[in-house]
């Protein structure tokens, strides 16, 4: 696990605030992100973690489109 800096603004951060406030899973929009050294187009999922009706935070993972997109094509 890594601990996350840069989600104190909202603006900056619907990653968090997001699964916060709705309490709900979040895709987020593709985006590129450079991946040992080259751009790779990713995508977030997050969930919030709720513990006896309470927000204590989000899990995540970042995905590669391309390694989603061998998943959905394998025979």
């Amino acid at each position: 696990a890594v601990a996350v800096e840069g989600y104190e603004k909202e603006s900056d951060a619907t990653w968090y605030f997001t699964p916060k406030k709705t309490g709900k899973p979040l895709v987020s929009e593709p985006f590129v992100y450079p991946v040992d050294g080259k751009d790779t187009f990713m995508v977030s999922i997050i969930s919030p973690v709720i513990r006896k009706g309470e927000f204590k935070g989000i899990f995540g993972v970042d995905y590669a489109l391309s390694s989603l997109q061998q998943l959905v094509t394998r025979d």
